[in-house]
C-alpha cells in the first residue's frame, strides 16, 4: 500500500460527515420539532380557549338582548291588550282612560300613543301630540309595523320640550277579518327607565359592561352609566351588524373612548342583534379579565417548553457519552487498516468493547473466508470453461446436423466424446427400428463389435416415462477392463423416440476425469441430431411422395376432361353443326311462313346448344392457361362472365405478383371455376370481386359475390345438391394442395370463398397437357 493511499485512508473525516454530526443533527431535529410542536400545540389551545371565551361573551350578548326585547315586548302587548277594544270610533275618553291607567306602570313612562287605521294620532299622552310630530314621523313608522306585521321601534329622538331623549314602539291591531283598526305604542325614556335593569346582575363578572345601541348606532342604555345617547365605538360596523341581523366578536382597544397618549387597553367585545327589533346588546370586558384562564394556560405551556429544553440539553450531553467511545473505536479501526497497529485496543466491556472484540474476531474469520474465496473462484473459471467448451461442442454437433449428413452428426459426436473424456479410440451404433447406423475411430472392426455388444448388454433402466409433462432420457455408463487389456468406457442412452445409441471410448487416463452428466449430455445430444437428421429425410421423401400422388391425381384428371373434350368435339358439337346446316338448307326450301319460323326456332335452338358445347369445351381444356398464364386467365372468364351473363366482375392483385407452378395454377383455376359456375347457377349476383394475394410462402385466392347466399351447412351436406358437390370437389383440391378452404355465407348476404395454399409446392412440375385447339 502506497504512503499517499495510506495518508488518504487514516485521514480523519469532515466534521459533518461524523457520527457526532448526524447525532447532534438528529438531537436538534427532534428536539425541535418537540419544542416547536408543544409550541404549535399550545398556540392552538389558547386559540381555542380564545374562541370558546369569546363564544361565551356572545352567548351572553344573545342572552341579555333576548330579555330586553321580551321585556319591550311583552310590556307593549300588555299595554295594546288593555287599549285594544276601545279602538272602535266614538270610543275617545275610554281609550284614553285605559292608557292613562296602564302606561305609568309600565316602562312606557314618558307616555303612551293611539292612532287610528291611517296612522293619525287620537290619544296621545300625557301631553299633546304636537312634541312628538315635530321629531318623528308616526305615520311612516305605523305604516312600517302595519307592513312587517309585527311590533317597531324608533331610533332615539329628542323632545323639543326640555330636551328628553325617548324612542317610540308601535304595534297594530286588527279586526278578526284581518283588517288595521289602529295601532298603539308607548314612549320610552332610557333615562327614567334603565332597560337592562333587570338583567345587570347577570353581567358575568364586575368588570363586564353591557350597551344598548339602536339602529343609528346610538347607545341607549349602559351598564357603566358612560356614554348614553352618544355614538358608540365602530358605529359603522355596529349599524352593519343590526341591519344585516349579524353577530360578531373580537377584540378592540379602549383608545375609542380615550383623548390622551396614554398606552390603550385591550378589551374583548362581543355583539348580538336583538331577534325582531332594530336593537342590538354590545358586551364589552377587559381582556385581562375575560381571558385570563387562556393567559395561564399560555404561562403554563411555556414552562412546558423551558422543561423541554432543559431535556434535550441534558440528552445532548447523554448522546455525547454513547458516540465517544464509537468515534475511538473508530480511529483505531483506522489505524489498523492504515497497518500502523496490529490489532485493536481494549475499550472495556460495556457494549463498545464488546463490539471491538467482534470485529476482530471478524476480522480473523475474514481473512480466512476470503483464502477460501480465491480457492472458489480458480475452482468456478476452470468449471466456466469446461462448460464453454462442452457448450461449442453441442453446437458443432447441432451443425453437423443442419449442413451435413449422418456419417457428419457421428462422427464429430465422436470427436468430441473423445476430447471430453480424454480417450484417443472409439466407436459408436445408433439403432432406431430395423436400421442401424456405425462409426469407428482408430479401432478394429472386430473389437468395436464386440465391445458395443458388451454395452448394449448393460443392464437397461426402465423405459423413458414423461415427468411432470418432461420427458426422461435414461443413459447407463460403465468402465470395464476387457481381459489384459486397457479400461473401456461403455455408453447405452435410450431416447423417448425408441433410438439407442452405444458408444465405446478407450485409450488415455485409466480413471475417468470428466461427469458423466457431460457424456450423457453428448451422447444425448448426438443421438438427437441424428435422428431429427433421420426424420427429415424421412419427411423429404414422404413429401416427394405426396408430390408424385397429387402431380398423378391432377394429371389424370386434366387427361379425362381433355378425353370428354375430344369426344364432346367429335360427337356433340358435330352434330350440333351439321344439324344447325341441315336446318338452314330446309328452311330455304319451305313455302309456309308458320313452317319457316319454326325451323328458324329450331335452328337458333340447335346454335345455342352448339355454343354452350364449345364453352363448356373451353372450360375443360386449359388453352387460355397455357397460352395467357394464371392472372390473365382469371381476367378472361371475369370478362366472359359479363359478356354471357352480365355480372361484373373486378379482380385485384395485392403483393408483388410472381408465376406458380403449372399444377398450382391448374387447381387453383378449377377452384375459380368452380365458384364462378355456383354465382352463375345459384347466387343471382350482380357483381364479383376477386382477389389474387402473393405472399411470402402461401398464394391466396379469395371469390366474393353480392347475391343471395346459402346456409353453408346444407350445402356441404352429403348427398346435397350441385352446389354441395362443388363445394365438396374445391376442399379435395385444396387438401391436395395442402392447403385451407374457407366458405362465409349467409342467406341475403353473398358468399365469400377464400382458398389460401403454399406457394412453393410442387416445385420440380413437368410441362403442361399438349391440348388440341378447338
Amino acid at each position: 500500500m502506497s504512503e499517499a493511499g495510506t495518508n488518504r485512508r487514516s485521514r480523519r473525516p469532515r466534521w459533518r460527515h461524523t457520527l457526532y454530526a448526524r447525532a447532534w443533527l438528529f438531537l436538534l431535529l427532534g428536539g425541535g420539532a418537540l419544542v416547536g410542536a408543544l409550541a404549535a400545540m399550545s398556540g392552538r389551545l389558547v386559540d381555542a380557549s380564545v374562541d370558546r371565551l369569546l363564544d361565551e361573551r356572545l352567548d351572553l350578548a344573545r342572552t341579555v338582548g333576548g330579555l330586553v326585547e321580551r321585556r319591550i315586548l311583552g310590556e307593549l302587548e300588555h299595554l295594546t291588550h288593555r287599549a285594544a277594544p276601545f279602538l272602535a270610533p266614538g270610543r275617545d275618553a275610554e281609550l284614553r282612560a285605559a292608557l292613562a291607567q296602564e302606561y305609568p306602570a309600565t316602562l312606557f313612562s314618558e307616555g303612551a300613543i293611539a292612532l287610528d287605521a291611517a296612522g293619525a294620532p287620537r290619544i296621545v299622552l300625557p301631553s299633546g301630540p304636537g312634541q312628538l310630530e315635530q321629531v318623528l314621523d308616526l305615520r311612516a313608522l305605523a305604516e312600517r309595523a302595519a307592513t312587517l306585521g309585527r311590533p317597531v321601534i324608533s331610533p332615539l329622538v329628542h323632545l323639543p320640550v326640555g330636551d328628553r331623549p325617548v324612542v317610540v314602539a308601535l304595534q297594530t291591531v286588527r279586526d278578526p277579518k284581518g283588517a288595521v283598526i289602529g295601532t298603539i305604542g308607548g314612549v320610552v325614556q332610557p333615562t327614567a327607565t334603565d332597560l337592562l335593569r333587570d338583567v345587570a346582575e347577570i353581567r358575568g363578572g364586575a368588570v363586564t359592561d353591557l350597551e344598548l345601541i339602536d339602529a343609528n348606532g346610538i347607545v341607549l342604555a349602559s351598564t357603566a352609566r358612560r356614554g348614553l345617547y352618544e355614538s358608540g365605538d365602530h358605529e359603522s360596523v355596529l349599524v352593519e351588524a343590526i341591519e344585516r341581523k349579524r353577530d360578531f366578536k373580537g377584540r378592540c382597544h379602549s383608545c375609542h373612548e380615550q383623548d390622551d397618549a396614554e398606552p390603550a387597553d385591550i378589551h374583548v367585545m362581543s355583539f348580538a342583534p336583538l331577534p325582531t327589533l332594530p336593537l342590538g346588546l354590545a358586551v364589552y370586558q377587559p381582556e385581562t379579565a375575560a381571558l385570563a384562564p387562556a393567559f395561564d394556560l399560555r404561562r403554563q405551556l411555556v414552562m412546558v417548553i423551558a422543561v423541554v429544553a432543559i431535556f434535550v440539553v441534558f440528552l445532548g450531553f447523554a448522546v455525547h457519552s454513547v458516540v465517544r467511545p464509537v468515534v475511538r473505536l473508530r480511529r483505531a479501526v483506522d489505524r489498523l487498516e492504515a497497518g500502523t497497529d496490529g490489532r485493536l485496543p481494549a475499550f472495556g466491556k460495556d457494549e463498545v468493547g464488546t463490539l471491538a472484540r467482534s470485529l476482530e474476531h471478524w476480522r480473523g474469520r475474514m481473512m480466512e473466508a476470503m483464502a477460501a474465496l480465491d480457492d472458489n473462484r480458480r475452482v468456478t473459471a476452470a468449471q466456466a470453461r469446461a462448460v464453454r467448451r462442452h457448450l461449442q461442442a453441442l453446437e458443432e454437433i447441432a451443425a453437423s446436423g443442419a449442413g451435413g449428413d449422418l456419417d457428419a452428426v457421428l462422427s464429430a459426436g465422436l470427436q468430441h466424446l473423445l476430447v471430453t473424456t480424454g480417450r484417443t479410440r472409439g466407436a459408436l451404433r445408433l439403432s432406431w427400428g430395423d436400421q442401424v447406423y456405425e462409426l469407428a475411430d482408430d479401432i478394429a472392426p472386430q473389437v468395436a463389435a464386440t465391445l458395443l455388444a458388451d454395452a448394449e448388454a448393460l443392464p437397461r433402466p426402465p423405459q423413458p416415462r414423461h415427468d411432470g409433462g418432461a420427458e426422461v432420457v435414461h443413459c447407463v455408463t460403465a468402465t470395464r477392463a476387457v481381459g489384459a487389456a486397457e479400461p473401456h468406457i461403455l455408453a447405452h442412452l435410450f431416447s423417448p423416440l425408441g433410438a439407442h445409441l452405444v458408444a465405446v471410448l478407450s485409450g488415455g487416463a485409466d480413471e475417468l476425469q470428466v461427469p458423466e452428466q457431460r457424456i450423457h449430455s453428448l451422447l444425448f445430444h448426438v443421438c438427437m441430431t441424428a435422428t431429427a437428421h433421420i426424420l427429415r429425410g424421412r419427411e423429404a421423401l414422404v413429401q416427394k411422395q405426396q408430390e408424385r400422388y397429387l402431380r398423378g391425381v391432377l394429371d389424370a384428371q386434366e387427361e379425362e376432361r381433355a378425353r370428354i373434350a375430344r369426344d364432346l368435339h367429335d360427337t356433340v358439337a358435330q352434330d350440333l353443326a351439321a344439324l344447325r346446316l341441315e336446318l338452314e338448307r330446309y328452311a330455304l326450301r319451305l313455302d309456309q311462313p308458320a313452317e319457316r319460323a319454326a325451323v328458324a326456332a329450331l335452328e337458333a335452338r340447335a346454335a345455342g346448344a352448339l355454343r354452350t358445347t364449345r364453352a363448356i369445351l373451353l372450360d375443360l381444356r386449359l388453352t387460355v392457361l397455357d397460352s395467357m398464364g394464371f392472372v390473365a386467365t382469371l381476367q378472361w372468364h371475369l370478362e366472359r362472365l359479363g359478356r354471357e351473363h352480365a355480372i361484373r366482375g373486378a379482380l385485384s392483385i395485392d403483393g408483388d405478383e410472381r408465376p406458380l407452378g403449372y399444377y398450382l395454377s391448374v387447381a387453383l383455376l378449377r377452384i375459380f371455376q368452380e365458384c364462378l359456375n355456383n354465382v352463375v347457377q345459384h347466387a343471382h349476383a350482380e357483381q364479383v370481386f376477386v382477389t389474387l394475394a402473393y405472399e411470402a410462402d402461401q398464394v391466396s385466392l379469395i371469390i366474393e359475390d353480392d347475391g343471395a347466399g346459402f346456409a353453408e351447412d346444407k350445402a356441404a351436406r352429403p348427398g346435397g345438391d350441385e352446389r354441395g358437390l362443388g363445394i365438396l370437389g374445391m376442399h379435395e383440391r385444396t387438401r391436395l394442395l395442402g392447403g385451407t378452404l374457407t366458405i362465409t355465407s349467409r342467406p341475403g348476404e353473398g358468399t365469400a370463398v377464400a382458398v389460401t395454399v403454399p406457394s412453393n409446392g410442387l416445385a420440380d412440375e413437368p410441362g403442361p397437357l399438349q391440348e388440341e385447339v378447338i
